[in-house]
């Protein structure tokens, strides 16, 4: 058995690897940051690093007729494109980096291109939305389209950060739902080697998810036996959002990131994000790899 083991490691390891990120690409300044923490997180697992951006969906100009439609697209300034301008950002931010890139463009809906691409990578990166506009609780924003229909882990930057990617303090927020499961199963390639990693559970006082389906200890021992040190702490709500009490305990723990389930629910016959989830979103100044 144990010679077994040792042939498996090999192939394991080489399952495990994080070959291709995807980093969403928008005509937003700030995007910078989020494009300069992708690269550096490609330059550290030796990945391939393609920006991918949603153009102008063709089908947009059928509202004109044929004549008005060719003499807008012959009069358009291509240099000036958002296309244009955002590739020429994401070469001149990848010019300091000695990483495989590309750039890919998708002139389609929105809500076909991102959920369509993102599966083919192993991670996607995206920045945190706009929060003085109302984008973020659209269920048209690419934020919606990559958490929840893409099937893949995705880090959510915040808008003003900086910093280099780092895993070596996490917080992990539990509560034994699928989503956190498997928030948690993805992440384990990026903690592996943490330092400390602290589980935080949060008791609700509305019962959406009974504390019984948590098991916090379980999935703490779980984590030990992986060989991942950690601790766990199960908070009461008391009123509280949970989003915020998350958020809180991993300023306190000096948690690098924050890894969490992403929560939807149905409106209109959309999935579009759950409030806990649109709160950590909003107010995080740390990156969150979140699931669906």
């Amino acid at each position: 058995m144990a010679a077994e083991q040792h042939e498996l490691m090999p192939v394991v390891e080489q399952i495990m690897k994080l070959s291709k990120i995807m980093v969403y690409q928008d005509d937003n300044a700030h995007c910078v940051n989020w494009t300069t923490y992708a690269a550096h997180l490609a330059d550290q697992l030796d990945a391939h690093l393609t920006g991918f951006f949603v153009g102008q969906d063709p089908t947009d100009l059928k509202i004109f007729d044929d004549a008005l439609a060719n003499a807008i697209q012959k009069n358009i300034d291509l240099a000036s494109m958002p296309s244009a301008v955002t590739r020429a950002r994401f070469d001149q931010t990848l010019s300091n980096f000695s990483i495989e890139t590309s750039f890919k463009i998708a002139n389609e809906k929105p809500s076909l291109a991102l959920r369509r691409e993102a599966r083919f990578y192993n991670l996607i990166i995206t920045g945190q939305p706009d929060t003085s506009s109302s984008a973020m609780q659209d269920e048209k924003s690419a934020l919606s389209h990559l958490l929840i229909g893409s099937g893949r882990p995705v880090i959510v930057v915040p808008r003003a950060y900086k910093a280099k990617p780092a895993f070596n303090r996490v917080t992990i927020a539990w509560d034994g739902g699928r989503e956190s499961t498997r928030a948690l199963f993805d992440s384990l390639p990026f903690i592996a080697n943490a330092q400390s990693i602290e589980i935080i559970t949060v008791k609700t006082e509305d019962g959406s998810r009974p504390f019984s389906v948590a098991r916090p200890d379980e999935i703490s021992s779980l984590l030990s036996d992986m060989g991942l040190q950690n601790q766990h702490k199960v908070l009461e709500a008391n009123g509280q959002r949970s989003g915020r009490l998350i958020l809180e305990k991993a300023q306190e723990h000096h948690s690098d990131i924050i890894v969490m389930g992403a929560y939807a629910h149905s409106r209109w016959r959309e999935l579009v994000l759950g409030s806990a989830t649109r709160s950590i979103v909003k107010h995080t100044t740390l990156p969150v790899l979140m699931s669906h």
